[in-house]
């Protein structure tokens, strides 16, 4: 599920740093597929982590640490909900995320969504599922979804879509063909 909320830094008032962020809550399998890089400290060379964040931990992208004015360890707020700042994100499987993203991302649980008190009639929501698993199951899936569910509902397989593998198989299928041609020249 993503959101943006206005993150809170510590501090009081005038004093306390304000930055809208791009909120991803995740489950406890996240990530399903690939390489989530986080660090101890923002800007570090990030280390292969399992799993996401735990309830009540929120991990931020590098340029986060500095505009909000924070360390890992400090708290945060995201609505009306405070957090343990616990990791620097470095590199998420799935992110869209690029140099120039307006709104850095933070990480947080699930089911800490709720007491955010961010999400309310007229947010602008996205949700999404990642699925695995054998490929005549997820087409099965796929089938029954798109006759239940409405027009908003898109279904993107790997390599679509806004992730970094986004567009490759069919870069690759373009690069096969433009080799079979020079061959047949």
């Amino acid at each position: 599920t993503t959101f943006r909320a206005m993150l809170l830094g510590p501090g009081v008032g005038a004093d306390q740093p304000m930055q809208l962020g791009a909120v991803k809550a995740v489950s406890s399998s996240y990530p399903l597929k690939g390489d989530l890089l986080v660090a101890d400290k923002p800007f570090a060379q990030g280390f292969v982590n399992s799993v996401g964040p735990q309830l009540g931990e929120v991990w931020l992208t590098s340029r986060l640490f500095a505009a909000l004015n924070v360390e890992v360890g400090d708290s945060l707020s995201i609505g009306d909900a405070d957090f343990v700042v616990a990791k620097a994100l470095i590199q998420e499987p799935d992110s869209p995320q690029s140099v120039m993203g307006f709104a850095p991302r933070a990480l947080i649980h699930r089911d800490d969504i709720e007491r955010t008190g961010a999400i309310a009639l007229g947010s602008r929501v996205n949700y999404s599922m990642t699925i695995a698993g054998d490929l005549d199951a997820i087409n099965r899936l796929e089938q029954l979804l798109l006759k239940e569910l409405g027009s908003h509902f898109k279904w993107r397989s790997a390599g679509e879509g806004d992730g970094p593998d986004a567009g490759v198989f069919q870069r690759i299928t373009n690069y096969v063909m433009l080799v079979a041609a020079l061959a047949l020249v």
